[in-house]
């Protein structure tokens, strides 16, 4: 059994932005199997510990022990026999802070007073240790209030460097560690905690394994992701610079308070992602009408601008009118946005395609594969049009794979409806030759069961076809499959069909829990359910009598003109129920 000792050396305990990463680290300490470490954490804000008073008397008077009596009496011991220590703390002012610094000052009694030369390039003059400490490995957790954590650290590692010997020790730095208090950007510090936590599986292995240095069982690619930034830089200090409510300084001196809202709406804007411009401005407004506090927010090409002059107003494509408590609870992902809406907990006026686009227009630019993970989590905010669950990335299905795609289960059936006219025998050869090209042309995309059940209806009806079943029927029991498809999956407890294909666009799987999405998707499926039924039957009576040309042309133009409704519903029904579903209980 290993013995982990953790010092917290925040002044905020346990709640500080630090220890969520050390806690994510432990965590995935104890997921390694047969370690079974044994914990204990001290927490500096808690303890009763003296600074040192430098007289040197656990070197002569009473050596290995202090002359204070406090909490450090109890403390010492456990730093010699713990097999990993583990300090977690905040960066202040480029160094530890100030109970941590006292808390390494007191550990002068673990030390001999006699000079020794260095031989770890550290440089010279140095204390041999009192006690054998040459199983004891050492990590560092740290956050800090910039926006990288590189350059930053430099006296904290030499001091670790001096206290604890030049490559004997794991540091685990991270920038942006006041994103870690924002409920809004959960799902963007979640992503970087799991990584953090593999890290600790990893570490834990080579513990494990009795390694003298376990940071080296940490893989290159987690490693790479701990150093990588959580947001961009300009968002990172946009967002940073707008939490703390007030207004840059004149030329006085003085600050001016901002309001809460304010500050909210500014670090809203700041998620803005210019590459999402869609060829001209956006201008909304954000009506917090339990604080009558207006203001607007402008999405241009460059990036985004908030107006708080009533005066300078533009006009606005969108009005979000809500109280500042339900929009932050939006945010910070208690509530789900679309719900919310349809509850009439705010409402909507203008055109709210800005909403129905939020999570495009409000995901920060990251550019490595965890960020995007992070980037499809999205922010709280995009709950509005169900952007915001974690774990709905495709790419969690399989690595290189892609989100689905309709042509797999529209091709089968389109290339046998082609091909029907022809022979059995060259319509199933040439059917044959182009499920294959699907099944490689389409392999990367995850696939529905719609979409297997296309490509074996296809290869059943041919197998019909070869056998003497006759074109009428095998044409109408094409049409009536296909319009079974879509109709079963309008039944209680299925996804509609289309929503499969068309969830990509909102948020992926997240898009199943969105009401406006699934009754949008439940309507048009319906309809090409009713569609394809009604054409199964009427291409049954119409070839039956001899008029097959009849049924062709109906087979083609009723789809057609459902194809047409589909494109004009699916814009004008979202906007119709956001626009209604508000005004009508607000």
């Amino acid at each position: 059994m290993k013995k982990v000792l953790i010092i917290n050396g925040s002044p905020k305990g346990e709640a500080s932005n630090s220890y969520q990463l050390t806690h994510s680290f432990i965590e995935g300490i104890q997921t390694v199997e047969g370690l079974n470490p044994e914990i204990e954490i001290i927490d500096l804000n808690q303890a009763k510990i003296a600074p040192c008073k430098g007289c040197f008397g656990c070197w002569t008077k009473m050596p290995g022990r202090c002359v204070l009596h406090d909490d450090m009496e109890e403390i010492l011991p456990k730093l010699v026999e713990a097999d990993l220590l583990v300090f977690s703390f905040p960066l202040y002012y480029f160094s530890v802070p100030g109970p941590l610094k006292t808390f390494f000052d007191r550990q002068l009694p673990l030390s001999l007073p006699f000079m020794k030369d260095r031989e770890d390039g550290i440089g010279n003059g140095g204390h041999p240790r009192r006690y054998d400490r040459s199983h004891q490995r050492v990590v560092a957790i740290s956050t800090c209030g910039f926006y990288t954590a590189k350059d930053n650290y430099g006296a904290v590692e030499r001091m670790f460097d001096h206290c604890f010997g030049k490559d004997r020790w794991y540091g685990l730095f991270c920038g942006q560690g006041e994103l870690f208090r924002v409920p809004e950007l959960k799902n963007q510090t979640q992503a970087y905690l799991n990584v953090v936590k593999q890290a600790g599986n990893q570490y834990g292995q080579g513990l494990l394994l009795g390694l003298a240095k376990p940071e080296e069982e940490i893989s290159k690619q987690v490693e790479s992701a701990l150093h990588k930034d959580i947001l961009p830089k300009q968002v990172f200090e946009s967002l940073a610079d707008a939490s703390w409510q007030i207004e840059e300084t004149g030329p006085d001196g003085k600050t001016k308070t901002a309001s809460g809202a304010l500050a909210f709406t500014r670090q809203m804007a700041a998620l803005y992602n210019p590459k999402s411009y869609p060829g001209h401005d956006l201008v909304f407004d954000m009506d917090y009408t339990d604080l009558g506090e207006r203001y607007q927010i402008v999405l241009q090409q460059e990036g985004s601008r908030v107006i708080i002059d009533p005066a300078q107003f533009q006009t606005p494509e969108m009005v979000v009118s809500t109280t500042f408590t339900i929009w932050k609870q939006i945010a910070a992902g208690e509530i789900r946005g679309d719900e919310a809406l349809m509850k009439g907990m705010y409402s909507v006026s203008g055109s709210p395609a800005i909403l129905m686009q939020w999570g495009t227009y409000f995901t920060p630019d990251l550019e490595t594969e965890q960020a995007d993970e992070k980037a499809d989590a999205s922010q709280g905010m995009q709950s509005t049009t169900g952007h915001n669950q974690a774990g709905s990335n495709p790419k969690s299905a399989r690595k290189g794979s892609k989100w689905t795609n309709m042509l797999v289960f529209l091709l089968p059936f389109t290339l046998l409806w082609a091909l029907l006219n022809n022979p059995p025998i060259e319509c199933a050869a040439w059917s044959l030759v182009g499920l294959a090209l699907i099944a490689v042309f389409f392999y990367p995309y995850k696939k529905t069961i719609y979409d297997i059940l296309a490509m074996a209806s296809n290869l059943v009806l041919n197998a019909m076809y070869l056998l003497g079943v006759s074109y009428p029927i095998v044409f109408s029991l094409s049409l009536l499959l296909f319009g079974v498809f879509w109709t079963f999956s309008c039944l209680p407890g299925q996804i509609p069909l289309c929503a499969w294909y068309s969830s990509g666009n909102f948020g992926r799987e997240d898009a199943f829990k969105n009401p406006i999405f699934m009754k949008t998707n439940w309507i048009i499926a319906l309809g090409w359910g009713i569609c394809y039924l009604v054409l199964a039957a009427c291409a049954w009576i119409l070839m039956g009598s001899g008029q097959k040309d009849l049924a062709l042309i109906l087979a083609y133009t009723l789809p057609a003109g459902m194809g047409i409704f589909t494109i004009w519903f699916q814009r004008w029904y979202p906007n119709y129920v956001m626009l209604t579903a508000g005004k009508a209980k607000v």
